[in-house]
């Protein structure tokens, strides 16, 4: 597999007779994704057009799974748009920062500091403490 500017995306299968054949594609991919994928021999998924060997269409493209799948993913986003997610199957996960860890969504956010401070903001918040709990907002209800 690989990229060719102005033909767009090649693949290659066993048994293909005609050599890189250019493919639809049904997922957005980057030319600097398709370019890793072609030096890295990554596999890929495809599919043809009525049945057709020389018509493919490129369908995904098939990961490793490493043993830190949701740090697996924002590495590979790191050079693609920030609307991505990352789909975690239930291990555990550690995200590490140097300095600070923020997480946003919407109106809401939770940082962490490197000095062990935790600063949570929201609309509304829920929180439940076993030790020291110091709340500060417009409105506090307890219980």
């Amino acid at each position: 597999m690989g990229f060719e500017p102005g033909r767009g995306v090649l693949v290659d299968y066993e048994g293909n007779p005609e050599g890189p054949l250019v493919a639809r594609s049904t997922v957005p991919l980057e030319s600097k994704a398709l370019e890793r994928a072609g030096a890295t021999r990554q596999q890929a998924v495809l599919l043809f057009e009525n049945g057709d060997p020389t018509r493919p269409l490129l369908m995904g493209l098939i990961h490793a799974m490493g043993d830190t799948p949701l740090l697996d993913a924002l590495l590979d986003s790191s050079d693609s748009p920030r609307n991505r997610g990352a789909t975690v199957d239930g291990r555990r996960v550690v995200i590490q920062g140097k300095d600070e860890i923020v997480l946003e969504c919407g109106k809401a956010s939770i940082t962490l500091r490197r000095n062990g401070r935790v600063i949570i903001k929201g609309v509304q918040l829920e929180s439940t403490a076993t030790g020291n709990h110091r709340i500060r907002g417009g409105a506090v209800e307890i219980n």
